[in-house]
């Protein structure tokens, strides 16, 4: 599998997959031990641990995508409702991508899933092209590991909202092996009190929401259904139980190290350093990407007065480290502009 030559989704100059990327080839130190200095770095930095198994996964954003010898596999953090459905359809859709999400694992009422074959096989879904994984839980990324998913080259591009567990694609599960494809993680980020607002806008107008779903956002801030520092848990592999600064800042060393960010305030732009860095043009023609988008922005918009709002201030109650994660990765999208794309 391979990307593809054609036209720039977004007017820029793309490049098919192996040519010289459009954009900086150094970033940082040899060993990347200088924090951005935009994200407030301390005068002598001291390297902070991140989780092994992220780290021997995922390749350093320092050092420049190859796809020459298809050893890099882009791999989407696909934290919910942060544009990452457009993500996938601008990638599958205008690039014309073979993807491995949970969208492989789609049959029509009746017929018998893809995803029960023993072999892995690319299906059509909808025009686009999938692998039939399940990467969206635990047991289908375990599934994929077991039929050599990443060592297949069968996947252009890895979706999964798990970090630690689809890790596990990029790591051969037998002994430390160097020539085992390793991952090139990226992902959207959004505001988490906007991003919690979108999350009970989208629950409350679904037809099967829980019957004990709250019915008013402030309801929703102090309930069962309210999320507790997704992105930090996540990042960090801490599911439940408390969590501490040192989290936290562990989980902006994954995203410094690791995380080509892009920002969901930004998404046009974000795909644009996608497909550079990547090196991915489009098969899609002029405007694929903006149709794409176009049902996308402020689908589950703010109500008005939100900031300012009792909904708002117990939502950040819940998130107090993910609002500084938050504000990291912006910092981190400024940096990388700057030093990556030589954006000014």
């Amino acid at each position: 599998a391979g990307g593809h030559m054609g036209n720039s989704i977004t007017g820029l100059n793309g490049n098919p997959r192996g040519a010289q990327p459009a954009y900086r080839t150094s970033y940082g130190t040899a060993d990347n031990s200088v924090l951005p200095t935009s994200a407030v770095a301390p005068s002598s930095y001291k390297p902070i641990p991140i989780p092994a198994n992220l780290d021997e996964a995922f390749l350093e954003i320092s050092i420049p995508f190859d796809a020459s010898k298809g050893m890099e596999v882009p791999s989407f953090w696909h934290v919910p409702l942060t544009g990452g459905n457009a993500v996938e359809g601008v990638l599958g859709s205008c690039l014309r991508l073979v993807q491995a999400s949970e969208v492989g694992c789609s049959a029509p009422e009746g017929e018998v899933s893809p995803c029960e074959d023993t072999t892995l096989r690319v299906v059509n879904v909808y025009g686009e092209s999938y692998i039939n994984v399940d990467t969206s839980k635990v047991s289908g990324i375990r599934r994929a590991v077991g039929l050599q998913l990443v060592p297949s080259h069968l996947a252009d591009v890895i979706y999964s909202p798990l970090p630690h567990p689809a890790s596990y694609l990029f790591i051969d599960p037998e002994q430390p092996n160097p020539s085992h494809p390793k991952g090139r993680m990226f992902a959207m980020f959004r505001h988490p009190a906007d991003r919690a607002a979108a999350s009970y806008r989208y629950v409350a107008s679904s037809d099967d929401r829980p019957l004990d779903f709250p019915s008013s956002l402030e309801e929703y801030a102090t309930s069962m259904f309210i999320e507790n520092n997704l992105l930090t848990r996540l990042l960090v592999n801490k599911p439940r139980g408390g969590l501490t600064n040192a989290d936290a800042v562990a989980a902006q060393e994954v995203l410094r190290r690791k995380c080509l960010v892009g920002l969901y305030d930004r998404i046009a732009e974000s795909l644009t350093r996608h497909e550079q860095y990547f090196g991915l043009t489009s098969r899609g023609g002029e405007g694929c990407a903006t149709n794409v988008l176009k049902g996308e922005r402020d689908r589950f918009g703010l109500p008005k007065g939100y900031v300012s709002s009792e909904a708002y201030r117990l939502i950040m109650e819940q998130n107090r480290h993910d609002e500084v994660v938050y504000e990291y990765a912006t910092q981190l999208y400024e940096f990388q502009g700057k030093e990556i794309f030589e954006e000014r």
